[in-house]
């Protein structure tokens, strides 16, 4: 959200979105890592999701919250293609900032 004002010069909608599909992906991220380490968090005693439940369990919860992410991922398309078409120089604004930075980072 920090990163659509700072582009955008403003909240909106579509900056919300974006934070919450990322805060919302969290979560199963960090637990498929979990799963992938869960020996390794088991032997030093840090109760991630599959040391806590088990595999079957972490992996329901994933899948839960990935079906609930995707739904998430819709909605957030669907508001950025609307504000985009009311507001034209989002997408350019959001354009000159990637090539002022591309040009920044390659001289």
């Amino acid at each position: 959200m920090i990163g659509w004002a700072a582009v955008t010069g403003n909240v909106s909608a579509v900056g919300i979105a974006l934070f919450l599909l990322i805060f919302l992906w969290t979560p199963p991220h960090f637990w498929a890592l979990a799963l992938y380490r869960s020996d390794d968090y088991r032997r030093a005693g840090v109760p991630m999701l599959p040391v806590v439940v088990g595999p079957r369990e972490t992996k329901r919860q994933i899948y839960r919250d990935l079906t609930r992410d995707a739904a998430s991922a819709v909605s957030a398309a669907e508001a950025l293609l609307e504000e985009m078409v009311r507001h034209p120089d989002y997408a350019e604004g959001v354009k000159a900032w990637m090539q002022k930075r591309a040009a920044q980072w390659s001289g």
